[in-house]
């Protein structure tokens, strides 16, 4: 699809930057179904996040998962995190 700057990271932000995205290529954002993000509040939070907002903007519920890359990168950390280094001979 692309990559757009983030002029401003606040959650309404991302959010209008995303529909506006999406409705220049052509696509009727009324037709997402799902969003997949991070898990920082920003994107994530129930309240006031992009998920909540993007929700709102098409007035039915699109469910929200968290990215399994990210996932997957934050066990990767974890687990190199309880490694302890040793110097080569």
């Amino acid at each position: 699809m692309g990559f757009v700057k983030i002029i401003n990271p606040d959650a309404k932000g991302i959010a209008l930057t995303a529909r506006t995205f999406i409705e220049s290529l052509g696509i009727d954002f009324h037709r997402i179904r799902g969003q997949g993000y991070y898990g920082a509040s920003v994107m994530s939070g129930v309240h006031t996040g992009v998920q909540t907002l993007i929700t709102e903007m098409v007035s039915f519920p699109v469910p929200f998962v968290h990215c399994g890359c990210h996932n997957l990168n934050l066990v990767v950390n974890d687990a190199v995190d309880s490694v302890e280094q040793s110097e080569l001979l």
